[in-house]
């Protein structure tokens, strides 16, 4: 049973290990994950240029690997894109706090 909607913002898709926690909890049905091309373009994007020796091609298998864990994930319609602007923000340091109390968040 998933608790909250979050839409994961590209602030916490950058760092591996939070990017693997969030992944882990929408494919374990704690949260269900929401982000957009412009979220998985924006991290990718600001990853490669902080890290050089990544490659786009290893980042892109990241993101397919990430859109086929969570299916649902991935929002393209707009008017999908107008609901999520409506969540609320919440850091990431709130996140356990905002996961007990069913809702919809924008974690940054």
């Amino acid at each position: 049973m998933t608790l909250v909607t979050a839409l994961y913002d590209a602030g916490v898709l950058y760092p591996s290990l939070i990017r693997n926690l969030l992944v882990h909890l929408a494919t374990s049905g704690l949260v269900a994950a929401r982000w957009t091309e412009q979220i998985q373009e924006e991290w990718s994007r600001n990853l490669l240029q902080d890290r050089p020796e990544l490659t786009p091609e290893r980042l892109a298998r990241t993101r397919r690997l990430m859109d086929a864990a969570v299916p649902d994930a991935l929002v393209e319609d707009d008017q999908a894109l107008i609901e999520l602007e409506r969540f609320e923000q919440v850091g990431l340091i709130q996140t356990a706090e905002a996961l007990a109390s069913p809702s919809n968040y924008r974690i940054t």
